[in-house]
């Protein structure tokens, strides 16, 4: 048995570019190159309070997405992590946001073609796993997702953002249901 967390991207998520270019109040995020005049190379930074013990062996966590407009390229590769840190702060800059550490866990992952209001997920599970094994993770910490373009194929989509309200990015974790001692069950 299992129970399943579904866990709301919080204000203070942001994008920046390679151009240190930085948005942390738009409904929306830019996931893959932004577009084909230059190689800007975004990267989108989504934090989640996580309710979640230091050590827990998770089943899977799932980022999902809202897409804010339909891109049919398909070419385009990303790579997904989490920032390798026992609780995030939100960044102030694009420097700041194009700075942060990635987990050693990552995953290059080819975009899919995006449809506006069609949900898409991504697993996460072992970027968020590396992150509540960490030695200074505590319950209720922040971890944020990040999502960077890897390739210079410009292929723009974009997903709502915290400020899009209902469709905002969603994290949603899988964890073991635990028995409690004493209860008679064998």
């Amino acid at each position: 048995m299992s129970s399943t967390l579904t866990i709301a991207d919080e204000a203070g998520d942001c994008w920046a570019d390679f151009f240190n270019n930085f948005d942390n109040t738009g409904v929306e995020l830019f996931i893959g190159d932004t577009d084909a005049a230059a190689d800007r190379d975004p990267r989108a930074w989504m934090p989640f309070t996580v309710p979640i013990a230091k050590g827990t062996v998770i089943i899977s966590a799932t980022l999902k997405l809202i897409p804010s407009q339909s891109s049919s390229a398909t070419t385009s590769t990303i790579k997904l992590s989490c920032e390798a840190a026992d609780s995030v702060s939100n960044p102030s800059s694009g420097a700041d946001c194009n700075g942060r550490t990635r987990t050693t866990a990552q995953s290059n992952v080819t975009l899919n073609q995006y449809t506006v209001n069609v949900l898409v997920s991504y697993d996460v599970t072992t970027m968020v796993q590396e992150i509540l094994n960490r030695s200074g993770w505590v319950y209720g910490n922040r971890l944020a997702v990040m999502i960077d373009d890897v390739n210079t194929a410009d292929k723009p989509h974009k997903v709502n953002s915290f400020e899009a309200g209902a469709n905002k990015p969603v994290l949603e974790i899988v964890v073991p249901d635990f028995v409690p001692m004493g209860s008679g069950l064998i």
